[in-house]
């Protein structure tokens, strides 16, 4: 059942949709603007809707501070891939204020194990190159590098 704007607000679910940064960060520092609420709302529904995506809330004193979304991949008969399953970040983050206390650590293991126990062949993630310190804590997690993107414009 769909969370109403008021349970929704309570509850100070954070995400919207990916290419929508601003609204993104206006859902998980407070909203102000109910029609950015409602985007939420219905971007939140969609996603629970989805058995192929998990979306994970780290809370403190009944607040939002962190939050990850997951999606599982199945990749099969593909010509050039091997068939296999693994777990992608789409997105993960913390509050800047609740950053360097431990929970980014305790989320990511947590969604390691979660992801191992389903049967994931691996997590992924994509990160910025500039994002120095997210690279940092990925490789302290024990993430390697897998691939390299690159453009020319």
């Amino acid at each position: 059942m769909p969370l109403s704007a008021h349970e929704f607000e309570r509850r100070l679910i954070f995400y919207a949709s990916p290419t929508l940064t601003k609204l993104k960060v206006a859902c998980m520092y407070n909203l102000n603007d109910l029609d950015d609420l409602e985007e939420c709302i219905d971007y939140y529904n969609e996603i629970l809707k989805d058995n192929d995506i998990e979306l994970i809330v780290i809370t403190v004193e009944e607040k939002v501070v962190g939050y990850t979304i997951i999606r599982y991949v199945d990749l099969k008969n593909i010509d050039l891939l091997k068939d296999r399953y693994y777990a992608y970040i789409d997105e993960i983050c913390i509050k800047e204020t609740f950053r360097r206390q431990g929970l980014g650590k305790f989320l990511f293991e947590y969604i390691y194990n979660l992801v191992k126990n389903k049967g994931a062949d691996s997590l992924e993630l994509g990160v910025w190159s500039f994002n120095k310190a997210a690279l940092e804590f990925y490789k302290a997690m024990g993430m390697v590098e897998k691939n390299i993107r690159m453009e020319k414009k």
